[in-house]
């Protein structure tokens, strides 16, 4: 029997979660897939992700594959994966794709979006970055047009040894205000390590006068890991969607 290439979609919760990606002597996302996997399939299961999110990152529709020797009931699977998963974990699609599909190099694009909260709540302190100050939305609206296009974004990006290329070609940055909150989305090829809440930690000092929408020019052109004290925290952030 020829093996199967499954593709998975995923939505979880980050929040007690040491990050996606497998990490010995913690809780990841992904640990706890391929755990449910080895239970459900009775083999040694490996998992590749169109994107690898940091600790306390959430994800709406996460995209995974693996391949497997088993004839598999993809309506049984998605049953049995949410069944053992915890519930904080939900496998949202099961599908068989090609055997050359690759959730991480065939994916074209990206989509991540945060949200900041201009009032401190209760129900979603746990989803959202309360920012107490008011923010000029226009400046940061401003400045996110110099992060357009492709461009070295290392000065976005903490430093991470498996990084060697720090090109991304940014698609679209699209800042959302309304009375309670505001939500920053951006779409891109591929995102460094801690990219998009760098981007988010500036736009946001941006908006509170530290920086001038133009500054973001020289931030882009110096290449200097020292603008990652801007890191935005983790639970603002969702990977929303990934684009085949």
């Amino acid at each position: 029997m020829s093996p199967k290439n499954i593709k998975l979609t995923i939505e979880y919760d980050g929040t007690e979660y040491a990050g996606w990606q497998i990490q010995p002597d913690v809780k990841t996302v992904q640990g706890e897939i391929e755990k449910a996997l080895r239970t459900i399939l009775q083999q040694n299961i490996r998992i590749i992700s169109a994107g690898r999110t940091d600790s306390g990152v959430h994800a709406i529709n996460q995209v995974v594959n693996f391949t497997c020797q088993n004839s598999i009931n993809k309506k049984q699977l998605k049953k049995s994966l949410n069944s053992l998963l915890p519930d904080d974990i939900v496998i949202k699609d099961v599908v068989e794709v090609p055997e050359n599909f690759n959730a991480r190099y065939d994916a074209k694009s990206r989509k991540y979006k945060y949200i900041i909260s201009k009032y401190k709540r209760a129900l979603n302190r746990l989803y959202s970055w309360y920012v107490p100050y008011k923010l000029d939305i226009l400046a940061m609206k401003k400045a996110a047009k110099y992060l357009i296009g492709e461009k070295d974004f290392t000065s976005f990006s903490k430093k991470y040894p498996e990084e060697t290329n720090c090109t991304c070609k940014i698609e679209k940055i699209d800042i959302k205000n309304s009375d309670e909150e505001i939500t920053i989305t951006i779409v891109a090829n591929r995102f460094l390590h801690s990219m998009v809440r760098i981007i988010v930690g500036i736009l946001v000092e941006t908006g509170k006068g530290r920086f001038a929408p133009e500054d973001i020019k020289k931030i882009i052109e110096e290449k200097n890991f020292k603008y990652n004290k801007y890191l935005a925290p983790a639970k603002g952030l969702f990977l929303e969607n990934i684009t085949y």
